[in-house]
């Protein structure tokens, strides 16, 4: 049996767009608004398990405690 695999990974990977997506949110977390480390979680705005798709337009910067808290809602 063949298993599927989505066209675009999970995570956000790329230096420049994890870079960029820090900027836009001004090193703050989306949901909280506490300031953001290196560590910060690139978070899928709609639920990447309902939509698989890793865009960093549709994307936010939040910490981990929010972004574990957000889960797939």
């Amino acid at each position: 049996m063949d298993i599927l695999k989505p066209s675009q990974p999970r995570c956000l990977t790329s230096k420049h767009d994890r870079l960029k997506l820090f900027q836009f949110f001004g090193g703050r977390c989306a949901l909280c608004n506490r300031a953001l480390d290196h560590t910060f979680e690139a978070d899928h705005i709609v639920p990447w398990c309902k939509k698989p798709e890793t865009n960093v337009h549709k994307m936010q910067a939040l910490c981990r405690s929010c972004n574990r808290s957000k889960g797939g809602r």
